[in-house]
C-alpha cells in the first residue's frame, strides 16, 4: 500500500509539474546573422512569463563565441510583432515561437542589411534626412555623430533592425572591432 500511495504522490506531483510547465511562454528562437566573419554572430528571440500574453520578449545578439554583445527586452503586448497576443488565441506557446522566429526574420531578411544603403548625413544638417521627409524617417541615435555615422556608411557595416515598439524598429550596426552600435531608429506612420 505505501508503495502505491507512493507512486500515486510522484504520478500527481510530475503531472502538476508539468501542467505548470506547459502553461507557461519560456521559449527562444533563434538565427545565425551572416556577417563575413570566421565565426558567424546568432541572434536569439526569447519570451518569459507564466503567459504569453504576458510575457516579456527578448532580443541578444552574440558573437561567433557565445559573449552577448547586445540585449534589449520589453512587454510583449508593447511590440507590434506580439501585440495581438494579449486579446487573440495567438496567445499559445506554439504561435509565440512562430512569431519570435518572425520577430528575428524580418531584420535579417532585410533589403537594407548594410549601413551604407542608409541615407547619408550631409554636412550642417541634424541628421539623414529625405525631400520631401520620408513617410518611414530613420533618425541617428543621438550619441551617434556625423562623422561616425558617415565612417560606419563608408565601411559598409552589417545592419540589423528589429521591431522594437508599435511604431517603431530598432536598428544596430556590427563594427569592425565587433562591438554592436545602436545606429538609430525607424519609424513607421501612426
Amino acid at each position: 500500500m505505501k508503495i502505491v500511495r507512493t507512486l500515486l504522490l510522484l504520478a500527481t506531483s510530475f503531472f502538476a509539474f508539468t501542467g505548470s510547465a506547459d502553461a507557461r511562454c519560456d521559449i527562444t528562437a533563434s538565427r545565425a546573422w551572416a556577417v563575413g566573419r570566421k565565426l558567424p554572430y546568432s541572434m536569439e528571440a526569447s519570451s518569459v512569463g507564466s503567459e504569453c500574453k504576458r510575457s516579456v520578449v527578448l532580443i541578444v545578439v552574440r558573437d561567433g563565441k557565445g559573449e552577448v554583445k547586445y540585449s534589449f527586452s520589453g512587454p510583449a503586448r508593447d511590440n507590434a510583432i506580439f501585440s495581438g497576443l494579449a486579446d487573440t488565441p495567438v496567445a499559445n506557446t506554439k504561435n509565440m515561437r512562430v512569431a519570435l522566429g518572425e520577430w528575428l526574420d524580418a531584420g535579417l531578411s532585410s533589403k537594407k542589411n548594410k549601413l551604407s544603403q542608409y541615407l547619408e548625413w550631409k554636412a550642417g544638417t541634424e541628421g539623414p534626412a529625405e525631400t520631401p521627409p520620408a513617410e518611414f524617417p530613420f533618425t541617428v541615435n543621438s550619441e551617434v555623430s556625423r562623422e561616425t555615422y558617415e565612417e560606419w556608411r563608408k565601411q559598409s557595416l552589417p545592419v540589423f533592425c528589429f521591431v522594437q515598439g508599435i511604431e517603431s524598429m530598432r536598428c544596430l550596426v556590427l563594427t569592425k572591432d565587433g562591438t554592436i552600435g545602436d545606429v538609430g531608429v525607424q519609424s513607421f506612420p501612426g
